[in-house]
């Protein structure tokens, strides 16, 4: 089952590197030139190049399959499938402290590759395991232009364009996760920290509350034990989606009467805090050429977030 791989795998993922792969941002090598001519010859070689790129921070990129249909340079539809992908938990660590990426530059061999757009793009990938924790994600994009590149050396590349004067691509991406696969992902994530103190948690409960479409309160509690020993443990922040779309982290209390347990909270309070000092940019985690207009919480049984491009 993909569960039991993502979870066997988790946290450093097995196969998976530690570093990022070293392609520039928006180039995608798909082969030998010349550039694909048929919608397989396209998914077969789209979903290589996808798998390459994520191998370095996602597990299961076997798993990744793709339909397309072609129609002359245009990519007409495209659908991409990444159910059972496992993405580590450093890599998501990463994501969080990662700095606001910069705007990147027009590439000179885009302007002399030959013009294309997917018209239309569908992504889904359910479950998607991130950092052990079960989730459901899914993507659409209108007309996202890029351009065939001939690099002369005999390799083809999609280039999608930063700039370059074609309109913003439309669409969204909508990331959820059940209340029950969190609270039991966060059990699996706190068993890992807590077993070599010879503690281990019990009875978590997660609240989350909203304030607003753009803010929501969390409230997490456990009963942590020790031998027979048992106590509780609190930590609850203030998450919210500022005007440029920066996640911030505010009003942090991590708080337990057992000094064992205390002793592991303040590692929890420091990384809450450092992401709250410097936020987490929401669009940086976006392909490139897109860009968040708009990002809401959803707040039940079942929790998202979902970003609007354009």
């Amino acid at each position: 089952m993909a569960h039991e791989t993502a979870l066997a795998a988790d946290p450093m993922l097995s196969g998976v590197a530690s570093q990022a792969p070293a392609a520039p941002a928006g180039i995608l090598p798909i082969g030998r030139a010349p550039r694909p001519t048929t919608g397989d010859d396209f998914a077969q070689r789209l979903s290589l190049a996808l798998a390459d790129l994520m191998r370095p921070f996602v597990a299961n990129t076997d798993r990744l399959g793709a339909r397309a249909v072609l129609d002359g340079a245009d990519v007409a539809g495209l659908d991409i499938d990444g159910s059972g992908l496992a993405v580590s938990g450093s890599a998501v660590r990463r994501a969080l402290d990662a700095e606001p990426a910069a705007t990147p530059s027009v590439r000179p061999e885009a302007a002399l590759g030959e013009p294309a757009e997917v018209r239309s793009g569908r992504l889904v990938a359910s479950p998607l395991f991130v950092a052990g924790i079960a989730a459901d994600l899914r993507a659409e994009v209108d007309a996202l232009p890029f351009a065939w590149v001939d690099t002369g050396d005999g390799t083809a590349l999609a280039d999608v364009e930063p700039g370059a004067g074609r309109p913003m691509p439309t669409g969204h991406v909508r990331l959820a996760v059940g209340r029950q696969a969190l609270i039991d992902g966060v059990h699996r994530i706190a068993t890992r920290v807590l077993a070599p103190r010879g503690l281990r948690p019990t009875d978590i409960d997660i609240e989350i509350t909203a304030r607003g479409p753009r803010s929501a309160v969390v409230d997490a509690s456990a009963r942590i034990k020790a031998g027979v020993l048992a106590a509780s443990a609190r930590v609850g922040v203030t998450l919210s989606v500022d005007d440029a779309n920066m996640l911030r982290v505010a009003d942090v209390t991590v708080t337990s009467r057992n000094p064992l347990v205390a002793a592991v909270l303040p590692a929890v309070r420091r990384r809450l805090d450092r992401i709250g000092d410097a936020g987490v940019d929401l669009a940086a985690m976006l392909a490139p050429r897109l860009r968040l207009v708009d990002v809401r919480l959803e707040v039940g049984e079942t929790l998202a977030v979902t970003g609007t491009f354009g």
